[in-house]
């Protein structure tokens, strides 16, 4: 990192309201980082059983989900929030 960078990163950790919301985004991460590695083991015992390759299966739903993401926001660009979120409820809700 370059001198000026450092210093503008340093003026960021300062800031108490960002302190907040990096410790606020490490704990979530944390968290889900920790579902992420104890998920597999949960899943191939019972009641699940679920076999390898099942597994594996939901780790590439992950994978598609953040390649559909950019998509996604540049489309909630496009609309307003209520045409947005009412198209996706469309999706989910049969």
């Amino acid at each position: 990192m370059t001198p000026i960078s450092m210093g503008v990163s340093k003026s960021f950790l300062r800031n108490r309201h960002l302190a907040g919301a990096y410790i606020v985004r490490a704990t979530m991460h944390a968290g889900f980082m920790s579902v992420l590695t104890y998920l597999p083991f949960r899943l191939s015992q019972a009641p699940y059983r679920l076999s390898n390759s099942q597994i594996s299966f939901i780790y590439i739903l992950y994978l598609l989900g953040a390649l559909v993401a950019p998509r996604a926001g540049r489309l909630s660009d496009r609309l307003d929030v209520v045409t947005f979120l009412a198209s996706n409820l469309d999706e989910i809700i049969p």
